[in-house]
């Protein structure tokens, strides 16, 4: 399959939202959330087998369906502003190596998912 405007020909646009994108395919001023977990992961070596192999560590599930306005990327972090009421205005920076590069897409706000049901 070819990767067609960031998500593969034949998937819908609902797969598309349940995968998310790398944070590099949005722009500034979208709002954004996060749509998978972060998964932190690691390299350990096992002496044993004498392998060096990726572990995961464990899942962040931090800022899922919370609406998050892109702000750009800088200094190697993301930076995010918070857009609910007790994070209003505070601005988030989020490591893209520690598992928070990839899993991102656009906010809908589930007000407008009854208002699109009818």
């Amino acid at each position: 399959m070819r990767l067609l405007l960031g998500f593969w020909a034949g998937e819908s646009i609902m797969d598309f939202n349940r995968k998310g994108l790398p944070i590099t395919e949005f722009k500034p001023g979208q709002i954004l959330t996060r749509l998978q977990a972060a998964d932190f992961r690691v390299e350990e070596h096992n002496e044993n087998l004498g392998i060096t192999q990726v572990v995961a560590k464990h899942k962040d599930y931090s800022y899922r369906g919370e609406p998050l306005k892109f702000l750009g990327i800088e200094n190697n972090m993301i930076y995010m502003e918070g857009g609910q009421e007790w994070r209003k205005g505070d601005i988030i920076s989020l490591n893209p190596d520690s598992g928070w590069s990839d899993g991102w897409g656009i906010w809908i706000d589930p007000k407008n998912l009854a208002q699109n049901s009818k």
